[in-house]
């Protein structure tokens, strides 16, 4: 009982942490490091909530579930390479650019998923 406290505990932190940066960088302006920040603030406030709705949930998840479940929480990497990418190279990276990387995630990430349920792979 302990550790679920303090487990929930520090989800409410870190969403609360999230949370107040989403605000900070949708206040701080309109230059796009700033926005990549509050996405990625946002991305990773989401996570959190999701998996705050799983812990509370009653329901057990199937083992093959969990790597859905899982592999929802790599959707934060391509947020994290934008930031890099405009760290480094400032004004580079455009939002049509951006597009076009996620959906290569995307369709990657949907071929994995592809694999594992016609095939029994990655179980």
């Amino acid at each position: 009982m302990k550790i679920e406290c303090l487990t929930f505990f520090i989800y409410g932190m870190c969403v609360m942490f999230y949370s107040m940066m989403v605000w900070m960088f949708w206040r701080k302006g309109n230059d796009k490091l700033s926005r990549l920040i509050m996405l990625l603030m946002v991305v990773l406030d989401l996570e959190c909530l999701k998996d705050l709705a799983l812990y509370l949930s009653d329901f057990e998840l199937h083992k093959s579930m969990w790597h859905w479940v899982n592999a929802t929480d790599m959707v934060v990497v391509p947020v994290y390479t934008f930031v890099l990418m405009e760290l480094v190279k400032p004004g580079w990276l455009s939002w049509r650019r951006q597009r076009f990387m996620r959906l290569l995630f995307f369709c990657l990430w949907s071929y994995m998923g592809l694999l594992t349920n016609c095939f029994g792979l990655m179980c």
